[in-house]
């Protein structure tokens, strides 16, 4: 797996952790 791949990895677990953050409020 290349850095990016990674990287993007890792965004979209925080964008899904983000979106459940704001679905709680």
């Amino acid at each position: 797996m290349n850095s990016y791949a990674l990287y993007r990895s890792k965004i979209a677990d925080l964008a899904s952790l983000y979106c459940q953050g704001a679905d709680r409020k």
